[in-house]
This record gives structure tokens, C-alpha cells and sequence, in this order.
């Protein structure tokens, strides 16, 4: 135990810098981070199982959801396993600390993701998980880009085109009714907070009118929403290389 404590203790066995790991991000951008961070390849992190981390069947061998964003400075000794287990560690004493019931855990950190995807200031996470609530119990699609962007892997954009929209995946929130079958990243505290206890309102529908600001606008009626969403596309008009 000694020598360990010393082994910690050096610089020399730490990586430099820490492993930065945004909120939102996929699995797959995490392990691509993790990779240059401490040098061991990709493919480690891929041979890692939910199972292996203690993670529920429902999973289906995904670690969507669960690798918790933060800034990590693990020791260079420390394997690939043990580096996720240690970012779900993270994300179970969150979900911990809220008191969410194990039934539900899924379900928010599904709900958590889009709120992380379609939410560009934390302020509002309460209302989109509000949206998301009020969609869900009366039937209506979701259809969140979010999503879409999830099954195609495209970043970049804030909206899809009708091509990408008619994918027969699951995780397509314009085709289905309901939640996706899990996660579409990894969320932080606040969306995970946001989602578990949403904010109390009518809202039906948002938009972000303005991606830069982060200003988004909810509405309780389409024609409401359909208005907003003109300012939206004023947006777009002027920034035709980002919708």
C-alpha cells in the first residue's frame, strides 16, 4: 500500500494535464479523448463491456449515458477499464445524490442526453426536460435533432435534412413515438438534475432563435411556436453554414 501511495504521489506516473471530457459528448469521442490523454489505444476502451462496469442489461453493452463529463487526471498505470469505471462511478453518485429511483435511471439519463443536446444554456434545461415531459404524455413525437444527428454521427449543424430524418433507426425521434432506447451521450449534472426534476409548464415546443446567445424560446401552441421559430430561421438565413 506504501509503494502505491508513493507510485501516486510522482508527477512522473500522472498524465499531464488532465483528460478534459466535455458534457454532451459520445462514447466515442470520449474514448478518442481518453486515447490521446493516456496513450493506450481506442480499441481498449471498445473491449470494455457495461457488464464489466457494473452497468444494468438494458444497456445492451452501451456505455452511452454513463461516462460522467469531468476533468480526469488518471494515473498512466491505471487501465482502460479502470478509467471508465471511474467515470460511471461518477455518474452513479450523481444520480445517487438525486434520489432517482433504479427503475427511472435509464429513462433520465436518456431524457438527460437530449436535454444536454438541445439545451445551449443550462438555465433552460428544466423547461426542455419539461418539453420532453409534456411530448411524452400526450403522444407526441419527440423530434429532436439531437437525435438524428446521434444515428448519422454529424456535428457541426443545428438542423437535419429530410434525408437524414427518414432513418428507420430507433433513436429517431421523428419516426418513433417516445424515447429513444437509450442515452445519445453523456451528460452532465445540471441536464441529469434538469431531468430528474423538471421545471413546471405547458410547454409543448422550443427553439433556439439564436444559437450564439443560447436564447430560446417556448411556447404552449404551434402557432406560438411557429412563429417563434421564423426568428430561427432569420438565424439561419445569416448563418447558412451552420443550419
Amino acid at each position: 500500500a506504501e509503494s502505491a501511495l508513493t507510485a501516486l504521489q510522482d508527477p512522473k506516473n500522472r498524465v499531464g494535464g488532465g483528460i478534459v471530457i466535455q458534457e454532451g459528448l459520445w462514447q466515442s469521442e470520449i474514448f478518442a479523448k481518453l486515447s490521446k490523454g493516456s496513450g493506450r489505444p481506442v480499441s481498449e476502451y471498445e473491449k470494455v463491456t457495461a457488464n464489466q462496469l457494473g452497468l444494468p442489461k438494458s444497456m445492451n453493452g452501451k456505455l452511452e449515458g454513463w461516462l460522467f463529463p469531468s476533468t480526469y487526471d488518471f494515473d498512466k498505470s491505471m487501465s482502460a477499464k479502470q478509467q471508465l469505471q471511474t467515470m460511471v462511478t461518477n455518474t452513479k453518485e450523481q444520480i445517487n445524490s438525486l434520489n432517482i429511483p433504479a427503475d427511472q435511471i435509464q429513462k433520465v439519463l436518456t431524457k438527460a442526453s437530449i436535454v444536454q443536446a438541445e439545451s445551449p444554456n443550462a438555465a433552460n434545461d428544466g423547461k426542455v426536460a419539461r418539453v420532453i415531459d409534456n411530448r411524452l404524455s400526450s403522444g407526441m413525437k419527440l423530434q429532436m435533432d439531437s437525435s438524428v444527428h446521434y444515428v448519422i454521427h454529424k456535428r457541426g449543424t443545428v438542423t437535419t435534412s429530410n434525408e437524414d430524418r427518414q432513418s428507420d433507426s430507433p433513436y429517431n425521434t421523428y419516426k418513433h413515438t417516445g424515447l429513444p432506447p437509450g442515452p445519445i451521450n453523456n451528460p452532465g449534472a445540471e441536464a441529469i438534475k434538469a431531468a430528474g426534476d423538471p421545471d413546471e409548464g405547458d410547454w409543448l415546443f422550443f427553439v433556439t432563435v439564436n444559437p450564439d446567445t443560447g436564447e430560446t424560446k417556448f411556447a404552449e401552441t404551434q402557432r406560438e411556436h411557429d412563429n417563434n421559430v421564423k426568428e430561427f430561421q432569420q438565424w439561419c438565413s445569416d448563418n447558412q453554414d451552420r443550419c
